[in-house]
């Protein structure tokens, strides 16, 4: 992996009073490796690391919103999140407050979001998750997104939901190039707002494609 060192300089270089971080970019791309390495880096004191996909709305019911729609729901259409509380969440720790966690559930039918929990604002708030940006890009002090060559996330896809979750090769085929195609749509556009773009090879590695010292997630 790229030396997490320079990943975390950087940040420090451009947010030398902390600030949100948003951590997004392809599937299986190491998203969530990357905040849990930068948190240890920044310092546990200094940095905290929030996983957005607690606002997930559950697969099953994700897939009944298909009619209304009018596509399937994957994971990187905004509509695959409660984007209300999400944005909610997300502008809470921005006013550097101490902010419920969450986990999805269902009650009679219909998607609910528990309180698990409570994150802690720090210094340099680490948020990471495919659809992070859907809660408003303009939150964000920096972004930060990772590419992921299409044969790499298939292979990677496929390991994890054919081997170890025993899903149909057919189903997860047919899944995986409608949220290719989703990602196209509804996250790559992200990569022009971000201030790192970081590409993970098929070893794992992360390798820096481009530092942006003036682009920020408002632009």
């Amino acid at each position: 992996m790229t030396n997490i060192k320079t990943i975390a300089g950087f940040i420090k270089e451009k947010l030398p009073d902390g600030g949100m971080i948003c951590i997004t970019g392809a599937g299986a791309s190491g998203k969530t490796v990357l905040a849990r390495k930068l948190a240890d880096e920044l310092g546990r004191d200094n940095s905290g690391h929030f996983e957005f996909d607690c606002f997930y709305i559950p697969d099953f019911l994700r897939r009944e919103m298909k009619d209304s729609c009018g596509e399937t729901i994957t994971g990187c259409h905004p509509s695959s999140i409660n984007r209300e509380l999400a944005t909610k969440t997300i502008i809470s720790i921005k006013k550097c407050a101490d902010t419920e966690t969450y986990f999805p559930a269902v009650e009679n039918g219909k998607a609910t979001f528990k309180i698990s929990g409570f994150y802690k604002c720090k210094k340099y708030n680490l948020i990471d998750g495919l659809a992070s940006p859907h809660a408003g890009a303009e939150l964000y002090d920096m972004i930060i997104f990772i590419e992921c060559a299409p044969e790499v996330e298939r292979k990677r896809r496929f390991q994890r939901d054919i081997m170890e979750r025993k899903k149909p090769a057919k189903d997860v085929e047919k899944i995986f190039e409608i949220r290719r195609k989703q990602y196209k749509k509804y996250i790559l556009p992200f990569k022009k707002k971000a201030c790192l773009i970081l590409k993970s090879l098929e070893n794992y590695e992360l390798e820096i494609i481009q530092k942006k010292y003036s682009t920020s997630a408002t632009d």
